[in-house]
């Protein structure tokens, strides 16, 4: 796993670095804990920069459709989020 340390990176490297992360779509694994402990695991294909410095990525979670087994509840992710206000984002290669 490559670890790289965003504050020693100037800001054109940054760009680069955020900007290629995206590009061919990616996937994401985002994954979070439930309040009581359990994990989940979400891929997402909806996610992408909004800049390099800070380094900001953005996801986007939808509310369950009319057609699911829980129509317009909160997604899993989105509540663990939101209670726990945590979550980790990893990259796929």
């Amino acid at each position: 796993m490559t670890h790289i340390a965003m504050e020693h990176l100037d800001r054109m490297q940054k760009y680069w670095l955020i900007t290629g992360s995206v590009g061919p779509r990616p996937i994401a694994l985002v994954t979070s804990l439930s309040e009581t402990g359990h994990c989940n695991v979400a891929p997402f294909s909806a996610f992408n920069y909004m800049c390099e410095d800070p380094p900001i990525f953005v996801i986007a979670i939808a509310r369950y459709g009319d057609a699911s087994h829980r129509p317009g509840e909160q997604k899993d992710t989105l509540k663990n989020i939101v209670a726990l206000n945590a979550v980790a984002v990893n990259l796929v290669e």
